[in-house]
């Protein structure tokens, strides 16, 4: 299936990296990229509505075969058929959300990182071709182009799920809800006051209105990192060329202390081979491969692999990354700061507990979020940095 779409997928991936390099010189890529995206977007939709329509036929002849008795060959080879149409979708369903991450990479380059995450905490719209006011939308993105400014259509992303628009104007960001009528309703009322939610957030940094993360209700407070982000993706890079130039296509690194990258282009046994002698438990082994479709606003993956064949290679399955993280290096740095660690692999909600050392048993606990620790594999950052701010927030909720 990725075959097929191999060349436009390069081309664009190739598109993003220029932008990458020079985000305003060449901010007229921008709008060519967006257009190019959404063109196969659409293709990829008709595809998908055909094969429902196949597999509405196909379930419409097999409960008529109730009356008409259909013998057993014939139902099994319905039934085959319906599966191979569902497989279909899946795969073009995929499709439709890798094309997506190339306007994710848009999105991170123009705007401020930290915006995005709230953003994306919202279920997706869903198919963009046939949608009514597409026109519409389609006029203003050309328009705040032709104006100068920088614009995204934020259904041709994944992670831009306010509004219909962004628009990036002398340094601020614009939500634009495009609606071609003049009467409102219940439903447009609805998504004017979730925009001044969001604007509200990301101005004060303080909402009471997000209950997407993990499940959790309550006041949501943006804390600010105490020091500059780290991360390891020059590394990374440079471990998946490594792994493309070897004869047994593989290679696997300690980045830090307790922090191994591998990549590999076989599905062998030795890929594991640094963790033959860890015990049960002892390290948290994640196959970045299985992250690739569900982002939730983290740092894309066709910006942190920067060769377009490779990220290619990622995306349909041929490139497989690997990161692998010991615990005990997590608990010794936390306990060197007085602070007891409990890992709970509740990757989504709360992985990690932290307790004082010395606190007695029903002490209050401080909780680290999926999301944030989820950074160490989606955005390819440093141990170190991430624990570093583990201990620094929590002695802050301390105080």
């Amino acid at each position: 299936m990725y075959g097929y779409y191999k060349k436009s997928l390069l081309k664009l991936a190739h598109l993003l990296r220029e932008l990458q390099e020079n985000p305003f010189t060449n901010k007229h890529k921008c709008l060519l990229v967006q257009e190019n995206v959404l063109t196969m977007l659409v293709r990829i939709e008709t595809k998908i509505r055909e094969h429902r329509r196949l597999i509405k036929e196909l379930r419409r002849r097999l409960s008529l075969g109730r009356k008409s008795r259909i013998d057993k060959v014939e139902a099994k080879r319905i039934k085959n058929a319906i599966s191979w149409h569902s497989s279909r979708i899946k795969e073009y369903q995929l499709l439709l959300i890798t094309f997506r991450t190339i306007v994710d990479g848009l999105a991170f380059i123009y705007f401020d990182k930290w915006d995005i995450k709230p953003l994306s905490f919202k279920e997706h719209a869903g198919f963009i071709s046939g949608k009514a006011g597409l026109d519409f939308e389609l006029r203003i993105l050309r328009l705040a182009f032709s104006s100068g400014h920088i614009a995204i259509l934020n259904d041709l992303t994944n992670c831009l799920r306010y509004g219909d628009i962004t628009i990036l104007a002398n340094g601020r960001k614009l939500f634009i809800e495009a609606k071609s009528g003049r009467k409102g309703n219940a439903r447009v009322q609805r998504q004017k006051s979730e925009l001044e939610d969001i604007a509200e957030y990301l101005t004060s940094g303080k909402s009471d209105k997000f209950h997407a993360i993990g499940g959790v209700e309550g006041e949501f407070t943006r804390v600010s990192i105490h020091r500059p982000e780290v991360d390891h993706r020059n590394r990374l890079n440079a471990i998946i060329s490594r792994a493309r130039e070897r004869v047994d296509k593989y290679c696997m690194e300690e980045i830090e202390p307790g922090l191994y990258y591998g990549a590999t282009y076989v599905a062998d046994r030795k890929v594991l081979g640094t963790l033959i002698d860890k015990p049960p438990g002892s390290v948290i082994v994640s196959f970045t491969n299985e992250l690739k479709y569900s982002g939730l606003g983290y740092y894309p993956f066709s910006l942190s692999i920067y060769d377009p064949e490779a990220w290619y290679e990622f995306c349909s399955g041929k490139l497989m990354l690997l990161l692998v993280v010991e615990t005990k290096v997590i608990e010794d740095r936390l306990s060197s700061h007085g602070i007891s660690v409990k890992i709970t692999n509740e990757w989504t909600k709360f992985p990690i507990e932290l307790t004082d050392i010395e606190a007695v048993e029903g002490a209050n606990k401080s909780l680290v979020g999926g999301h944030f620790f989820g950074r160490l594999f989606y955005e390819f950052l440093s141990l170190y940095w991430l624990l570093e701010e583990m201990i620094y927030l929590y002695h802050q909720d301390r105080d």
